[in-house]
């Protein structure tokens, strides 16, 4: 028994020192953006100003989106709601409906989102990669006892 519970005890002691690292390396990144106001200059006012439109249709209860959309890109042109999905921007959206437009607020969703990544690609990581140790993986929650 004690042989095979050392192994669980070094998945886990790997599994916490790697979440621990990517934590210190996402507060790193936030730390170097802290004092401007957004991550990327070249794509992030396209990317807020898709929020914005998604917030405004949502708010203006059209029925027609198609229309909507052509009359909004005729007053702001720098919207491209359907080049990349949605779902970001229906989040920000509602996170602007919330807080108001703000591109601080941006800049903390994408650095969530980019939290949420590196913790789904460690967890992915250890459920199908099995370095450094032999079938490394996350813990089961599920005991089966003999």
């Amino acid at each position: 028994m004690q042989c095979k519970a050392m192994p669980e005890i070094r998945n886990q002691t790997w599994c916490r020192a790697q979440i621990l690292l990517l934590l210190i390396a996402w507060l790193y990144i936030c730390w170097l953006h802290w004092d401007n106001d957004g991550l990327w200059y070249g794509d992030a006012p396209r990317h807020a100003a898709n929020g914005l439109f998604w917030k405004d249709y949502l708010l203006s209860l059209s029925l027609n989106p198609r229309n909507y959309a052509l009359s909004y890109h005729a007053r702001y042109p720098v919207i491209a709601p359907t080049t990349y999905p949605p779902a970001f921007y229906l989040l920000e959206a509602v996170v602007f409906g919330v807080f108001g437009p703000s591109p601080y607020i941006a800049k903390g969703l994408v650095l969530g989102f980019a939290l949420i990544a590196g913790l789904y690609t460690t967890a992915w990581c250890h459920r199908w990669i099995s370095w450094p140790v032999k079938d490394a993986r996350w813990p089961s929650p599920v005991r089966v006892s003999r």
